[in-house]
């Protein structure tokens, strides 16, 4: 029996607090189960008993364990599923009906501008991502690790530290992402990625789902955080198209009769419409007409 309590202290060490006493009663039951204590002395008998104990042991300590991973996993699961479920995002809206650029600051650091007739949708979530309706100036905290995404109706802009523009209005017939700093990837629903540089301009075309990416000014693109436009030899169409999408006013006129129109100056934005229509009517052989409530007919004379 000395040689058993030797044993004993060897494996002491092997067995926790709570677990000590139920293993030793095993070891006294396999100990005794059919053992000669006059043949213990021998070497190969002692060796076959003492295996016999330790994968004893080892069984009843794997079997402790898969419990306590099984409770574990059941504790985690649960903490998750509440943590959803009574865990609530908030979600934030912002749109701009007012004459001027609105400033918007993120949870991040990063900063948007949302333009006149515009909106943005995001959340609290730590995603950095946000969906945008109209045109937005973003200048984005850089996150080597976690990029920010920017959603329209028909593509995505990934970005993950730099300041560009965004043109999305609902009804106009491009998309326009132009880039001041950093490097951006453009989504499109295809599949197709593309990448612009500084000082490029990525241009996605609704009617043709065609693309194109070309150098861009960047007083014009950029001068309505200031509720300016600027025209450099723009065609009238393009600028009537801005005009729809600031005020939320329609225009009905012939295509035909204005695709040779350009216009070149500096719109205040922040003024009442008539005033614009009074500086185009001078420059151009062009009249506008009411028809009803923001609605205006434009006619070549």
């Amino acid at each position: 029996m000395y040689a058993f309590k030797i044993e004993m202290k060897r494996i002491d060490p092997k067995i926790s607090d709570n677990t000590k006493q139920k293993l030793e009663n095993r070891i006294y039951e396999i100990w005794n189960q059919d053992i000669n204590f006059d043949d213990y002395q021998d070497s190969d008998t002692h060796k076959s008993l003492w295996r016999k104990i330790v994968r004893s042991i080892y069984k009843h300590e794997a079997l402790v364990f898969t419990k306590v991973a099984a409770v574990l996993i059941i504790l985690i699961t649960s903490s998750v599923l509440l943590y959803n479920q009574f865990t609530v995002i908030e979600e934030y809206y912002v749109f701009n009906n007012e004459s001027t650029p609105k400033t918007v600051a993120l949870n991040d650091g990063s900063e948007v501008i949302l333009n006149r007739n515009s909106s943005l949708y995001y959340t609290d979530k730590k995603d950095r991502e946000v969906t945008l309706k109209g045109e937005a100036f973003f200048k984005i905290v850089k996150d080597s690790i976690h990029p920010f995404k920017v959603k329209t109706d028909s593509l995505n802009v990934m970005v993950y530290g730099t300041q560009f523009n965004v043109y999305a209005y609902q009804y106009t017939n491009e998309i326009n992402v132009s880039l001041f700093s950093g490097k951006v990837a453009i989504q499109m629903e295809n599949g197709i990625e593309e990448y612009i540089v500084p000082n490029e301009e990525f241009v996605y075309n609704f009617q043709n789902a065609q693309h194109t990416k070309k150098p861009f000014n960047h007083e014009a693109t950029a001068t309505w955080r200031n509720s300016k436009i600027v025209c450099e030899n723009e065609s009238l169409e393009e600028l009537l198209q801005k005009l729809e999408n600031y005020y939320n006013v329609s225009f009905s006129y012939n295509s035909s009769d204005l695709k040779d129109q350009v216009i070149t100056g500096v719109f205040d934005i922040d003024k009442d419409l008539s005033r614009i229509f009074k500086v185009i009517e001078f420059s151009q052989n062009i009249k506008f007409n009411s028809i009803q409530a923001n609605e205006y007919k434009v006619t070549v004379e």
